[in-house]
């Protein structure tokens, strides 16, 4: 332990807390990117050895397909420049600083983006087999749910899979524990809105039908088939969240060491968070008074210190130190800023 008794050096323990938040968002954003580059490569290499449309019947038979899957480059783009919004985002994601020195452990943290990766793999390619709805007794058709006309409403569809997959994922892979055990930040839930509503309306109203015999376009979709697909990858993800969770308490079974135990208590909600800017919003609209957070991610009330005798800007005030006899300044041991 270091004891800070010098007036103004708090600072020092806010430079190592900032620090601490920047890490925890960079091991997110890691485990977000190889969790979605792993969906994506392995979902592509698996469905263009295995995944055959010009065997699937109930087409129509004038209708050339390919005799492997794959999206237009167009898909790809799309997908792309809407994910990297969405990973922008990570670095104002509201976390909770460790209260000890972090360590990458870069095995668990590549074991639990495969198991990410791999829950949305699955899931679209089940996906894509069960979509071959135009075949007599296909369990897609059984269910009553809408149909796939043609190969490029096909491909629209997987693609709005996969977007969606892509962009529920980053939820599940800020956290240790359960996606709801901690809210995300402001700028990364706004941009997840923006990039799953994009997806879907491009889905929906993209200019082409899939009538033409182009095997390279992609066709609209209807906004039934649209929603199906959104309940689809809601149910997967809760299912990707609780496989993450699982396999998380038996890596910290096996190693010892539990993450989420080993975070800083925090009073309220950090100012990066969705809460947080709900609350701040109420205010400007309704005049109320509410909890804040200061730019170093402290929250305490707004007219008091917390029990260390610590501002909510991060200073230090005069309970954390005593004078003696001569006037000296001495530590206040029950009032004494502590780092760990």
């Amino acid at each position: 332990d270091i004891v800070l008794t010098d007036e103004g050096l708090g600072v020092l323990v806010d430079a190592i807390i900032i620090a601490r938040r920047i890490f925890q968002r960079m091991k997110n954003y890691v485990i977000y990117r190889v969790s979605c580059t792993i969906q994506l490569l392995l979902f592509f290499f698996i469905t263009v050895l295995c995944i055959h449309p010009d065997a699937y019947s109930g087409w129509d038979d004038d209708e050339e397909l390919p005799p492997s899957f794959k999206l237009p480059v167009i898909a790809l783009v799309i997908i792309t420049i809407l994910n990297d919004g969405t990973i922008i985002s990570i670095a104002y994601d509201a976390v909770r600083p460790s209260r000890g020195p972090e360590k990458w452990r870069l095995p668990q943290v590549f074991a639990i983006a495969s198991v990410l990766g791999g829950v949305a793999t699955i899931s679209s390619i089940l996906l894509l087999v069960l979509l071959d709805s135009q075949s007599e007794g296909s369990a897609w058709s059984a269910m009553g749910l809408p149909k796939i006309e043609n190969y490029s409403q096909l491909m629209m569809a997987v693609y709005l899979k996969i977007s969606i997959s892509d962009f529920l994922t980053v939820f599940a892979a800020r956290t240790r524990s359960n996606f709801l055990s901690r809210a995300p930040g402001t700028l990364l839930f706004f941009a997840a809105l923006v990039a799953t509503v994009a997806s879907t309306l491009i889905a929906v109203y993209w200019p082409s039908d899939g009538s033409e015999k182009d095997n390279e376009a992609m066709g609209a979709i209807s906004g039934a088939l649209a929603f199906v697909i959104w309940i689809y990858d809601i149910v997967f993800f809760l299912l990707q969240d609780a496989l993450k969770v699982g396999f998380i308490q038996a890596i910290n079974a096996y190693t010892g060491v539990n993450e989420d135990e080993n975070k800083m208590d925090e009073d309220g909600e950090p100012p990066e968070s969705i809460f947080s800017f709900i609350e701040r919003l109420k205010g400007k609209m309704f005049g109320t008074v509410g909890r804040r957070g200061d730019s170093k991610g402290h929250f305490a009330p707004l007219d008091t210190e917390d029990d260390e005798g610590r501002l909510s800007d991060g200073g230090i005030d005069d309970r954390a130190f005593i004078q003696d006899g001569r006037g000296s300044l001495n530590a206040n041991p029950s009032k004494v800023a502590r780092m760990v």
